[in-house]
């Protein structure tokens, strides 16, 4: 994930993924990262902001969501 972070930065584009972060302690969460270029006048990339939103909720209940389907599946068999 982040060489394909790196890789859309270098090209001066903008960057979108999710991903699962850990820190020191080990403790993690999941987090909606987005990175955008910010350009001179001249169009030359001179800085990024980046954003990061915790998700963690949303992949809990995503994840739950696909446990009861498939115990859902296993029952109609």
């Amino acid at each position: 994930v982040w060489a394909e972070v790196a890789g859309a930065m270098r090209a001066g584009g903008p960057v979108q993924r999710e991903l699962l972060h850990r820190d020191a302690t080990g403790a993690s969460w999941w987090v909606d990262l987005r990175i955008a270029p910010i350009r001179d006048d001249g169009g030359r990339v001179t800085h990024f902001v980046a954003l990061g939103d915790d998700i963690t909720a949303r992949k809990t209940a995503e994840a739950a969501e696909r446990a009861d389907a498939e115990r859902l599946a296993y029952a109609l068999e």
